[in-house]
């Protein structure tokens, strides 16, 4: 295998072992923060209203955690993530679509008031920021 042959082969090893090390080391604290983070989320109104009330066979609790994080392997702490977990990603995400389309119209909805205003103050002879006080908008809206 070209590349891993030679005296440079064995530093490339090590380095990528002890690499694989500190992101496995990082891997507890990341799954800690994803987990708390859900658990925020899960409470959200917005999103415990789409969520089962209660779990179902489908939607089963947490799994039993490692016994020992620090020698679990990055499966083993992947695997905690459960489909209720699943479904409080997908339903927040669902919600955040559904913010950013209406972002989109609302600019677009802007863009075409905007523009008539600019006609309108052409059409008058006047300045955009004239017509705009005019139908009460401010400059910074």
């Amino acid at each position: 295998m070209p590349g891993l042959n030679g005296p440079d082969a064995a530093q490339k090893i090590s380095s990528l072992q002890s690499r694989i090390q500190a992101l496995e080391s990082n891997l507890p604290e990341l799954l800690a923060r994803r987990e708390a983070l859900i658990s925020q989320v899960r409470q959200c109104p917005a999103i415990a209203s789409q969520l089962p009330s209660e779990p179902t066979d489908a939607t089963p609790t947490a799994p039993p955690k490692a016994e020992d994080p620090q020698n679990a392997t990055a499966t083993d702490l992947t695997a905690e993530a459960t489909p209720a977990d699943s479904e409080v990603i997908a339903a927040a995400k669902k919600i955040n679509d559904q913010h950013i389309r209406k972002l989109h119209e609302y600019n677009e909805i802007r863009d075409v008031g905007l523009g008539l205003m600019g006609m309108i103050a052409e059409k008058r002879g006047t300045r955009v920021v004239e017509v705009q006080r005019e139908f009460g908008i401010d400059t910074a809206d």
